[in-house]
Formats: structure tokens, C-alpha cells, sequence
């Protein structure tokens, strides 16, 4: 009878194994991937550090903060070598950005040249925030906001009224590549 059990018990287990991994890569394991990669810029920025900012110090903001834990940026910028990884990696966060789990937000412009917001979550409490805005003359530009509980609306607000030139940290490539994406 315990042979019995153990059997079935492995065998359940090893049926949930099977069916619970899927072929679906994540977000998440292809910015990791991507981090080391040459053609890549990418950093993780903690919400701590925009909360040292004196003139996101209102209330509002500083109650967005909370909801923040960190946001990933990756960049690829497009030259005359890598145009056909350029393609290769867009795809594959397009591909990524149309499973169920995301959820599109907004999106504008067109293929060679927009953006779009997706989110992890529902309109009330986001767990991820993600922007990704291409410009096949200059790149792009992936952020993935991770949080709990974040509302859309505070996000867009705070992220508008980050002033990049007077920040501490040298922001300039990430404003510039925003510019130009059209964000």
C-alpha cells in the first residue's frame, strides 16, 4: 500500500513539473540574459534612489515611491554592424509583450518607429510596469518597473516629473534615447 502511495505521489509530482514549465520565455530571463551582452546598455535603478531627489520630495510622489521597488533599463543602440540583431532582439520582446500576462496598456506609432505600456496586473494594482519604445534609425528602449500594488496613472505622473538634467546621476543617454523614441 505505502509502494502504492509513494508512486502516485511521484507521479503527480512529476506530472506538475511537466505541465508547469512552459517554452514561454519571460521578461525577466531575457533581461538577465541580455545584461552582458556588448550591444546592450543596461542598469537597474532602486526606487531609493529617485526618492533622494528634492523635487520629487511631494507627498504624492513619495507615496508612488513606495510602490516601487526597482526598474530594469536596457538600451540597444542600432549601428551599421548590428541592424539584423537589432530586429532579432525587438522581435523578441514584442513576442515576449503578447503573452497573456501582459496586458497593453497604450500604443502609439508604428513598427519601424513607437511605443507601447504594458502591465503585469490589473488597472487598480500593478506588480510590473513595462515601456517599450523602438526607433529602428536609433534603437531600443526597454524599463521594466517592478512594484507592488502601483497605479498606472501615479507611475506616469512621477516618471513625467523627473527633471533628468538635474538629477545627480548621469541620465543623459537614457533622456536622450526617451527623446528620440517619441516618450
Amino acid at each position: 500500500m505505502k509502494n502504492r502511495i509513494f508512486k502516485i505521489t511521484g507521479l503527480a509530482i512529476l506530472a506538475s513539473l511537466v505541465f508547469s514549465c512552459t517554452n514561454q520565455k519571460s521578461l525577466q530571463k531575457f533581461i538577465v540574459d541580455q545584461q552582458e551582452k556588448s550591444n546592450i546598455i543596461s542598469f537597474d535603478l532602486p526606487a531609493s534612489l529617485l526618492s533622494i531627489n528634492e523635487e520629487l520630495q511631494t507627498p504624492e510622489n513619495l507615496e508612488t515611491l513606495k510602490t516601487i521597488k526597482k526598474a530594469n533599463i536596457l538600451a540597444f543602440k542600432i549601428n551599421e554592424t548590428n541592424k539584423k540583431l537589432y530586429l532579432a532582439k525587438k522581435q523578441e520582446v514584442k513576442d515576449i509583450l503578447k503573452q497573456k500576462k501582459y496586458v497593453e496598456l497604450m500604443r502609439y506609432g508604428k513598427a519601424s518607429n513607437g511605443a507601447g505600456i504594458n502591465m503585469v496586473g490589473d488597472e487598480n494594482s500593478i506588480d510590473e510596469l513595462i515601456i517599450f519604445a523602438n526607433d529602428d534609425k536609433v534603437g531600443w528602449l526597454l524599463v521594466r518597473i517592478l512594484g507592488n500594488k502601483m497605479q498606472p496613472e501615479k507611475i506616469m505622473r512621477l516618471l513625467k516629473n523627473i527633471d533628468f538634467d538635474s538629477n545627480t546621476l548621469d541620465f543623459k543617454p537614457l533622456k536622450d534615447l526617451l527623446n528620440q523614441s517619441g516618450l
